[in-house]
């Protein structure tokens, strides 16, 4: 069984519309999974597009799994645009099937990465196994299950994880729905022996060819949705509702946001201190980490080292803003990361006293939720899913 490593802080990671990203292209995450499968670590890889983001900001135990997450890249034109509005460095939009389809062009003289599909409607997850085996060089497909319908702690049962282990796969690709996948991950990953496991939703589909893919135009377009809605009809509701939260998100916070940067963002990073990190810990109490001045991407390696520490620590931890001037969404990004990482150990992420710039800016990135103190209980185990829910999910 593999557990999950303390994140990475040095991860070139950004926040923005309350989710983390990393600032990562196709071949960086190819190269992610690769080397997760080689040293045998565990990376837990997310896909955010804007039904995500809707969730997210509707769900805190969803959201909470995003934050966790080793390696999470951006699926989405509209949301690859969003992020150059205001100006977060995301080099191109990184998709679940694109992700697939690269790894399966991989070197013919590397050892295939060894996949186990599971989940999708009856037999989906069977032919796309099939039809991945007769055509890809760098992966293997040595396992597939359709479990059907139901609770997570139905489809989370001993037999199925044996299953799931005994393939001896390396990248376990599910398909359940959003937010159920996401939290069978959270019930069941630590019970799992593949390195690399992800919610990779449609690629299943697009495997078995029983959904075609949009053509590349629509692609580049960020028409990808409408032609989904053409093959997948009922997907209207989701992506209607998804689309009218996701316009209310522009005009009340990446708008702002961007008017914000292009009046202020000069002169906050010109005035005042130099960027300053001091911390202070409190024995089997708590680390608190006091920032003073403005905090970038550029200056941000000694707040990183001091976030790697702190998470070790084992204690609930303790930022204080008062005295930051401002901070980007490299440093909202690094927040994420460490109150995701504090959350999986049952501890709390506590920022105090930030200053009135320093909410606003997370009032823009929708990362309010960074300033409530609260333990959002994750998703959990399975003994902890049957007590909670005793009827399927919502994908």
């Amino acid at each position: 069984m593999l557990p999950r490593p303390v994140p990475d802080f040095n991860r070139a990671i950004h926040g923005l519309l309350g989710l983390p990203f990393d600032a990562v292209d196709l071949a960086g995450a190819c190269d992610a999974v690769r080397a997760s499968v080689a040293r045998r670590t565990r990376l837990v890889l997310v896909t955010p597009n804007t039904n995500f983001v809707v969730a997210a900001l509707e769900n805190p135990a969803f959201r909470e799994s995003m934050l966790r997450a080793g390696l999470s890249t951006l699926d989405g034109m509209v949301l690859l645009w969003l992020a150059r509005l205001v100006g977060i460095p995301l080099p191109e939009r990184v998709t679940g099937a694109d992700l697939f389809v690269a790894l399966q062009d991989g070197d013919r003289s590397l050892p295939p990465v060894k996949v186990f599909i599971f989940g999708g409607p009856d037999g989906v997850a069977r032919l796309a196994q099939l039809k991945v085996n007769a055509k890809a060089q760098g992966v293997e497909v040595v396992g597939s299950l359709s479990p059907g319908y139901g609770p997570v702690d139905h489809l989370g049962r001993d037999e199925i994880l044996a299953q799931i282990n005994a393939s001896g796969a390396d990248f376990l690709v599910i398909s359940l729905g959003a937010i159920k996948g996401h939290e069978w991950i959270e019930a069941v990953a630590g019970a799992l022996t593949p390195s690399v496991i992800s919610h990779l939703g449609a690629v299943v589909n697009y495997e078995a060819g029983t959904v075609r893919r949009a053509p590349r135009g629509f692609q580049v377009l960020g028409l990808e949705w409408l032609w989904r809605m053409t093959q997948e009809p009922a997907l209207w509701r989701r992506y209607s509702r998804d689309g009218v939260r996701l316009v209310r998100l522009v005009a009340t916070r990446l708008v702002p946001y961007r008017w914000f940067l292009m009046r202020h963002r000069d002169r906050l990073l010109g005035d005042g201190p130099a960027p300053t990190l001091r911390t202070h810990t409190e024995p089997g109490v708590r680390v608190v980490l006091q920032l003073e001045g403005a905090w970038t991407d550029s200056t941000s390696q000694g707040l990183r080292d001091g976030l790697r520490r702190a998470a070790q620590c084992g204690v609930p931890v303790s930022v204080d803003l008062a005295m930051a001037t401002y901070i980007d969404s490299a440093v909202v990004g690094l927040l994420m990361l460490l109150r995701g990482h504090l959350g999986t150990q049952g501890l709390g992420l506590t920022i105090h006293a930030a200053s009135p710039t320093v909410r606003r800016i997370l009032r823009y990135h929708c990362a309010e939720y960074l300033l409530d103190s609260a333990t959002v209980a994750p998703f959990g185990d399975i003994a902890a899913a049957r007590e909670r829910t005793k009827a399927p999910l919502a994908g």
